[in-house]
């Protein structure tokens, strides 16, 4: 076993990189059993596959700062738009869809330019920001709009591209081929599936020249080849970078036994579906014992729809711990797919364009002590477990702002315990779309559903335990048979209440539920250790991680226990 040292600004190749005096400039041959220490503060301009089992690699053991490895190339030499006093252009030789240059501003994303303008312009495929057009005005090949399309010039919308939503609830991003003004149409190719034949549809134009109308947007020019931008600093003593061809950050593909720790991911784009991701593996061939811990992943893209910006795949005795995710873009958090004694805890995913936290056909896994904020794209909701997930602990985890904060499905034995699960008086807290079986709703706040519904689950599901919940919005809506089905028994000691809620940056108001003098649940929910230890997991916490607090016969409803 040997222990790298490596600084790509200081470094040198013909180094033996064994003390950190004498670094090597990039990653050299490591063998298994190798560890590989990047020194921190310094941006690496490079992606890393993993060479071999068993190695471990450290991004802050130099100093206290985390190594950067980034996708991203600097993009000098801009000009001044001719004519504009705000516009600036740089030649920019590219093929890919607008998103994919990911263009930055001193690290801050700027956005392609869109119309309708999004209020958040990182959701910019949220239906919300898009315009409404009758069911008879769209089909899979055309847009009728004369509200939009009523500019007399055939080229007005050269190098445009339209969103269109279609079933079911996605978002297609498609080039504009023509546009004829007499019909007020616009023509594309074919979308994935069909528009929604009950109801009105929703589309945006995208990347439009005639859409550069705010400070921090851009739109490429593809038949003269360049960039232009819309700045909001000042050009001259601005750093701005772009896209390259380095599409991921590190590879686990094929190897077990690796440790990835102390990083900041950042600015990694593409098209494919695993491009934009910081970690990713790929293909069925199996792997285990993968630790991913206290990493920044952060302004990842993918240009059409990626994975996630960590993708595990067909791994057993995962870890993935107190890393912080934030605005990566048309891509999924944290995405584990056919993996065993997978664990997710203690991470912070905050604006990822689809879901925060996704398991597919997990077994004997935890998503445990996390907290997902901002989850407002198309198809996108705070977190999931579908596709014959099984035995999977949710817990301890807060979920704000999100379409949905948790949904399941084609699953058994999820066991959503002690989470709080924040509906912002607008969405569903916590919803099973169908096939899902002998699963434990316990000791949740499920809150702010006011507008619609705090728990939800379809007639296809059944051997449900739902106790000990606080639920906070128009109440359960079983939708079964309930002499056959299951339902939420005025015994089950769940208790229905209606508050606000202060969204204030300090976070939960005192309300009743968190003040012991108001909060009518005390000592009316079930002891349910009987129920916990029957799982097989480990229950000694609450939400301040001591479950033993609890008491011995019963229980305080919803995830606060007063003593």
């Amino acid at each position: 076993m040997a222990i790298y040292y490596i600084d790509y600004d200081n470094g040198n190749n013909t180094n033996s990189g064994l003390t950190q005096l004498l670094p090597k400039k990039t990653l050299p041959t490591l063998v298994s059993g190798d560890v590989a220490c990047f020194k921190g503060g310094v941006k690496y301009k490079e992606t890393i596959t993993m060479p071999a089992d068993n190695i471990r690699l450290v991004g802050s053991l130099f100093n206290t700062s985390k190594a950067i490895l980034d996708g991203s190339d600097v993009l000098a030499g801009w000009t001044q738009v001719e004519g504009s006093d705000h516009l600036w252009e740089k030649s920019f030789t590219f093929s890919g869809t607008p998103t994919e240059i990911n263009l930055t501003e001193k690290d801050y994303k700027m956005y392609v330019a869109q119309l309708p303008v999004p209020t958040v312009k990182f959701f910019y495929d949220s239906i919300d920001y898009f315009y409404s057009i009758p069911k008879e005005d769209i089909t899979t090949t055309s847009i009728v709009d004369a509200d939009v399309f009523n500019q007399e010039d055939e080229h007005y919308w050269d190098d445009s591209y339209v969103l269109v939503w279609r079933q079911p609830n996605k978002v297609d991003l498609r080039e504009i081929l023509t546009y004829i003004p007499a019909e007020h149409k616009i023509t594309f190719a074919a979308l994935g599936n069909n528009p929604y034949p009950d109801r009105d549809n929703k589309y945006a134009i995208h990347n439009s020249p005639n859409a550069l109308l705010e400070p921090g947007q851009y739109i490429y020019d593809y038949v003269n080849q360049k960039i232009i931008m819309y700045p909001s600093r000042t050009v001259a003593t601005t750093e701005y970078t772009v896209g390259s061809s380095r599409k991921f950050g590190i590879n686990l593909t094929g190897r077990s036994g690796t440790t990835i720790e102390g990083f900041v991911i950042q600015k990694f784009a593409g098209a494919e579906s695993l491009d934009g991701a910081a970690i990713k593996k790929t293909g069925k061939t199996a792997i285990s014992n993968i630790t991913i811990r206290n990493c920044d992943i952060k302004k990842n893209t993918n240009g059409v729809e990626g994975y996630g910006a960590i993708h595990v795949a067909y791994a057993s005795n995962v870890t993935i711990q107190g890393c912080y995710l934030y605005q990566n873009s048309r891509m999924k958090g944290i995405f584990c797919t056919d993996g065993n004694n997978v664990v997710v805890k203690s991470n912070k995913i905050e604006m990822s364009g689809r879901t925060g936290i996704t398991f597919y056909a997990c077994t004997n896994s935890q998503i445990i002590n996390n907290r997902v904020i901002n989850h407002n794209g198309t198809h996108a909701n705070g977190m999931n477990t579908y596709q014959y997930c099984d035995n999977v602990l949710v817990a301890n985890n807060y979920v704000i702002n999100s379409n949905t904060s948790f949904t399941f499905n084609n699953a058994n034995r999820i066991i959503i315990f002690q989470n709080t699960f924040d509906g912002s008086d607008e969405q569903w807290c916590c919803v099973s779309w169908g096939d899902a079986h002998n699963c434990k709703i316990l000791q949740n706040n499920f809150i702010n559903g006011e507008s619609n519904t705090g728990i939800y689950y379809s007639t296809t599901c059944s051997a449900f335990e739902i106790k000990n919940n606080i639920c906070c919005g128009s109440g359960c809506m079983p939708r079964v048979n309930k002499t056959t089905g299951i339902k939420i028994a005025d015994n089950d000691y769940n208790l229905f209440v209606s508050f606000t809620y202060d969204q204030t940056v300090g976070g939960l108001a005192e309300h009743e539920i968190y003040n012991p003098s108001q909060f009518a649940g005390i000592d009316r929910g079930l002891n349910l250790l009987p129920i916990l230890q029957a799982t097989g997991f480990d229950f000694t916490w609450d939400k301040d991680c001591n479950c033993k607090k609890r008491g011995l016969t019963a229980w305080d409803i919803g995830i606060q226990e007063f003593n």
